[in-house]
């Protein structure tokens, strides 16, 4: 899964570039790059390092997960999303100064030292629109007018919030609904032989099942008092609701079978002879010779046998939680387990990592987004300056988050480690735009809720915007940088 961090990082690392070339290019071009620079960081540093902390945090957080793959998948990403903080803010910004200067120098873009004359360059350029600047700029205007406009009529405003909460009830029902499930098909290219193999196992076969190994280790197995507890761990193992029958062979109770049944020639001999001799029957020898493991004494050091949970459906997630802790539950209270940090005796089967997933992510994940949820909130509190940033932050990332889990359901996503990774990330991501949203609303710098010389029903049509689809995000960051010229005293005031 670490995979997938390069393209995370990557569209971070660009959200915060076209954020600081946006505002670059809004600065007077009359001034020295140096000069706008500083206007630029003055415009958005508040704003990429809200977003860049609260990554962070976000990130770090995820290290205290107990799945391994989300656990090394946020170690790399928040001190990954740091430094791509510090090279935006010290080498990208110096690159953009350079490239100023070679621009002023008339140079090559990429063959910088070849100069081009001023005639030569005016010949050989290229309109970049057939629409004048003025004109596109008129446009933009007319549109957001209209659409200020439009939006800020009382019965669109009513339909807008009924709108958007009927969203979120239809979303938080289904998002109850939401299902574990995982399909080894849905991680395979859609070429791959697996594909039609499990589909023509799901059309032949009545239902899966799995067949762990129950292993026996670290005892003397030539005691009858240990022999006894391997019987009876089986035994309780065949009680759980996911086991119905005995295992079909088990070494143990076949040898018992074969001494008894070979007389007094065998039984008067010690255990070890005894294994030689019940394994130098072929029948015996080709079951059980990978079952039996002998040091060079011929002590047996461990043994194992096959058992069939034949009651538990790879279909149902609920089942196999339950094989999975009832199996873990019998282990645990065998006599020989007590005290210990490696036991003795226990059952495995590949199936239980995937199984081990499906018991720990519901906490998992609700554990994460509170923590993610509730630390983003407290950056928004302590470093954006009117604490009321934090009745917004909270709600809207809990919104945009069920509104996530609702919309899976609806498109039959499962929860399985793949969409896992994606909810994490997707976490970062509402936690990432919020409080740069919140940043524009409220910090004094750019004084509260009012961009510089827009009428009062944009700045209406803006909150309402972010306050309800979070789309403002581009808007805000490109609005134009012209001189605040309007107060505020009071987040929530506008004044035309």
């Amino acid at each position: 899964m670490t995979q997938i961090l390069p393209f995370v990082i990557f569209g971070v690392g660009l959200d915060d570039a076209f954020i600081i070339s946006g505002s670059y290019s809004r600065t007077d071009p009359a001034k020295e790059p140096e000069e706008r620079i500083r206007d630029t960081i003055e415009d958005i540093g508040i704003s990429i390092t809200l977003t860049t902390v609260t990554s962070t945090i976000a990130f770090g957080l995820g290290c205290l997960s107990t799945i391994p793959t989300v656990y090394w998948l946020c170690l790399y990403a928040f001190p990954t999303i740091a430094f791509v903080y510090l090279y935006q803010l010290t080498f990208f910004v110096a690159c953009i100064v350079l490239d100023e200067h070679r621009i002023k120098e008339h140079r090559r873009d990429c063959c910088t030292w070849i100069t081009v004359h001023s005639n030569n360059e005016e010949k050989d350029r290229q309109p970049e629109s057939t629409v004048p600047v003025s004109k596109q700029h008129a446009l933009g205007e007319k549109f957001m007018g209209w659409y200020a406009g439009k939006l800020l009529n009382p019965w669109v405003k009513a339909v807008v919030v009924l709108v958007f909460t009927a969203l979120l009830i239809v979303c938080a029902l289904s998002a109850s609904e939401l299902r574990q499930q995982f399909r080894l098909t849905d991680v395979v290219p859609n070429d791959s032989y697996l594909v039609p193999l499990f589909d023509a196992l799901d059309d032949f076969r009545e239902r899966s099942s799995v067949a762990p190994y129950v292993y026996f280790r670290f005892v003397d197995q030539s005691s009858a008092t240990i022999q006894e507890q391997m019987d009876g761990f089986v035994n309780e193992l065949v009680n759980i609701d996911a086991i119905e029958y005995q295992p079909d062979f088990f070494w143990l109770r076949d040898f018992k079978l074969f001494v008894e049944d070979s007389g007094d020639e065998i039984s008067q001999l010690d255990f070890n002879n005894q294994i030689d001799a019940f394994l130098s029957d072929p029948v015996y020898d080709k079951i059980y010779r990978d079952d039996i493991v002998r040091d060079a004494s011929g002590t047996i050091t461990s043994s194992r046998c096959l058992i069939n949970m034949d009651n538990t459906d790879l279909d149902d997630v609920n089942l196999q939680i339950d094989a999975l802790e009832d199996q873990r539950a019998v282990t645990k209270a065998q006599p020989v387990n007590q005290g210990q940090n490696d036991w003795a005796f226990f059952t495995f089967s590949g199936n239980y990592n995937i199984w081990e997933f499906y018991a720990v992510s519901a906490k998992e994940l609700a554990l994460t987004t509170i923590l993610g949820v509730v630390a983003v909130t407290g950056v928004a509190l302590f470093l954006i300056p009117h604490w009321t940033a934090a009745l917004f932050t909270l709600p809207m990332i809990a919104v945009l988050y069920i509104n996530l889990l609702g919309i899976m359901q609806l498109a039959g996503i499962d929860v399985n480690p793949v969409s896992y990774i994606a909810l994490v990330v997707s976490l970062n991501g509402s936690t990432h735009l919020s409080p740069s949203e919140r940043k524009h609303a409220f910090y004094p710098k750019l004084k509260p809720l009012c961009l510089p010389n827009l009428p009062s029903r944009w700045l209406l049509a803006y909150w309402w915007t972010i306050s309800f689809i979070q789309c403002s995000s581009t808007t805000s960051r490109q609005a134009p940088a012209r001189k605040r010229q309007r107060k505020c005293s009071r987040p929530w005031e506008i004044r035309s």
